[in-house]
């Protein structure tokens, strides 16, 4: 593709890649399932395990609640999560030099 459109061939790997990642995000806006009780690859049965497992593990999305701005406050206040962002940036760092 060296050429095409007045681009360099190693332009138009970016290009492309950027492309097929643009096109994968927006399907998966209909591929993923929100939830076990709205997947309608799962038969009622599987649905039914999926859920009792969930509340078996004490999972709090187990009983389909929405996301309210309270979880994400508290998310944000949590120091854990800027721990957890820290020790990523920094292993990232070491990795990459």
């Amino acid at each position: 593709m060296d050429g095409i459109g007045g681009k360099p061939g190693w332009a138009w790997i970016f290009i492309l890649e950027g492309l097929a990642t643009v096109v994968a995000g927006f399907l998966s806006f209909w591929i993923i399932q929100d939830f076990p009780d709205n997947a309608k690859f799962l038969s009622d049965a599987e649905r039914t395990a999926v859920v009792r497992r969930l509340q078996s593990d004490n999972q709090h999305s187990a009983a389909g609640e929405k996301l309210k701005m309270k979880y994400i406050r508290q998310s944000l206040f949590d120091r854990k999560t800027y721990l957890a962002g820290e020790s990523f940036s920094l292993s990232s760092i070491c990795l990459i030099g």
